[in-house]
Order: C-alpha cells, then structure tokens, then sequence
C-alpha cells in the first residue's frame, strides 16, 4: 500500500502546482517542493498531496494533489507522514490532530528569533528537522539546541537549456533583489569602466519585491521569469555575478543550476555558497573586493573561466533516494 505523505506549505506567495515550473515565476523553494512531490509520486510507493493556505479547490496535477490547508482541520484523512515547510507552530498544531504521523519540518530558511523557544516543543512533537544544506543544519543547531534530530537533504537541481555559446560580455543575476543587488550593481558599474560593452542581465522570481533602479548604464531587466526562460538565459552567460558580502543564501539554488547548465558563479564565501560551489568545481568562491572582482572578470573573459559541472550531490534520483531512506529509517510518532 502506498504511503499517505502530505507535505504543508503556509507561506507560499499563491496558489501555486506542479504546471507552474514551467510558465511561472518560482522561487526555490516551490520549485524544489513540486520537484520533490512529483518524483515521489512517481515512484508508486506514495499517495502525496500539497495543502497551501491560499488555495481554495482542489486539484490534481502530475500525480500530485493540491488542497486547502485550514488551521485545525484535517487536509486528508490518515497521513502517515507530514512534512510541514518553515513553520513549527504549524506542525505543533498538527500534531494534536495526527498523534500517530511521522512529522517533519523541512527548513529553507533561516531560523529567526521566535524559534528560540521552539526547540523543546519541536521534541515533543517527535520531529525531525530536513535542512537543505550543512550550514543552514549548523546555524539551526545554534539556535535549537543539540537534542532535535537533524538531517541535510540538498535541494535537487533539474535544468533545461540548449548548449549554448558563451557571451563574455554578459553577466547575470536572478535572485530576489534583497539578496544584495545594491552591491552587485556597483561592482558592475566598476567592472564595466574597463570593459564598456558588458551588460548585467537581471531577472527574480518576483516573490519578494525590492528597489531596482533603473539608471545604471548596461543593466538589461528581464522581470519575473519562470525556471526555463532563467535557465536559457544563464546558459549563454560568462558567470553568474553575485558578488554580493551581506546575504546569506541557506542553498543557492541558482549556484547549482549555473553549474550544471556549466556555467560558473563569481560569489563571496558567505552562506552555502562554499558548500555548494565547490561540488561543482573550484575557482568560483572569491574575496569579493572591488579589486578582486575586476581582476577575476579580467581573468574569465580571457578564458580563464573555471571548469564546472552538475554536482551529482544534487542530482534529482540521489536527492529522492535520500527522502526515501529518511521515510524508511524514522519511524518515530507519539
């Protein structure tokens, strides 16, 4: 009999289903929800379905159901397993309702202030936390103490381009512009003193708002794109430009999608940059100094860009694989 695995998301921007990876805009974590639900589904050995707190029908969509999640009420009958996204007063809630589940709370973020108290009630839920990299495992146990079960289980990286030949005077950056575009901007503008022709490409996945100021010579906006027009774009860059020294990313999924498409990534060794980065090949974390980016972008349009490739850590079959020896190996309910 298959397994009844329900999966909770209370923070996502709409309505979104699996049809959205390709013609909306996503952020990462939606994609890697509707990538992971699918693949399990696919297996036959599980029944899933997805509760968001904005949808208001039901639907069914490449094997996957999508329904409301309503505060205290049951979304379906009898889950085995409950992965609840980012929020633990959501699977606290929950545990009432389903004392016999297995529960888990998958982590994409990071931990604030309120979740301080968090830990000793996360226990009694008997949970286990999924954190989509080492660093952001590391940052929870900061804040959550030594006694929650952890794990990392990496996001998976699927990537849809054509081989494309490489423009070294074009440079991108898709994430969200709080993610220290205010930076990257002026390192362009530096970087493009010397070399003029160069253009910035920006894109987001529109899920958080930002200023973008449109008065910098060279910038290219492309607005909210979905993850194939993104990839097609990345495809035929010099590198992802992200020299940004502020914003911690918990994974980078953007990093490891550059890098399978083979195209490299100029950051700062902050976040899971290193972490990511360096299973796709050395070169790419940089001191991200003014003096330091224009010398690295000096070097890569002369051919000296590093050689990179798909992290196998992230391939999707490995990444299902590891879901599945977490269902098998944690049996725990109260």
């Amino acid at each position: 009999m298959p397994l009844n695995l329900l999966f909770i998301d209370v923070d996502c921007p709409r309505p979104l289903d699996g049809s959205s990876l390709d013609r909306e805009p996503l952020g990462g974590t939606e994609s890697t929800l509707f990538r992971i639900a699918e693949g399990l589904s696919g297996t036959g050995r599980y029944r899933v379905a997805i509760a968001q707190h904005n949808r208001e029908e039901t639907l069914e969509m490449n094997g996957v159901g999508y329904v409301p999640f309503r505060v205290g009420e049951p979304s379906v009958p009898d889950p085995d397993v409950i992965v609840v996204l980012r929020s633990f007063k959501t699977l606290n809630g929950l545990r009432k309702i389903f004392p016999g589940s297995r529960m888990f709370l998958w982590m994409h973020c990071f931990p604030g202030s309120r979740w301080k108290k968090a830990g000793p009630m996360l226990e009694r839920c008997a949970t286990t936390a999924i954190c989509v990299s080492d660093f952001l495992r590391e940052r929870m146990r900061d804040v959550l103490g030594e006694k929650l079960p952890m794990v990392t289980i990496y996001n998976p990286v699927v990537v849809r381009a054509e081989a494309a030949e490489t423009d070294v005077d074009k440079l991108v950056f898709f994430s969200s512009p709080h993610k220290g575009l205010e930076e990257v901007l002026r390192r362009f503008s530096e970087i493009r003193s010397e070399f003029p022709a160069m253009r910035l490409y920006l894109g987001d996945p529109g899920y958080w708002g930002g200023p973008v100021p449109d008065d910098v010579p060279g910038v290219v906006r492309l607005g909210h794109l979905p993850p194939k027009e993104i990839h097609a774009e990345v495809s035929t860059a010099l590198c992802v430009f992200y020299p940004q020294r502020n914003f911690e990313e918990t994974f980078g999924l953007v990093f490891a999608e550059a890098n399978a498409l083979g195209v490299p990534v100029l950051a700062h060794g902050i976040g899971a940059a290193v972490e990511v980065l360096e299973k796709g090949g050395q070169g790419q974390v940089v001191n991200c100094t003014p003096r330091n980016v224009l010398e690295t972008i000096r070097l890569w349009r002369a051919g000296g860009r590093p050689v990179v490739r798909e992290a196998p850590e992230f391939s999707i079959a490995r990444v299902l694989a590891e879901w599945e020896e977490l269902f098998k190996t944690n049996k725990t309910g109260v």
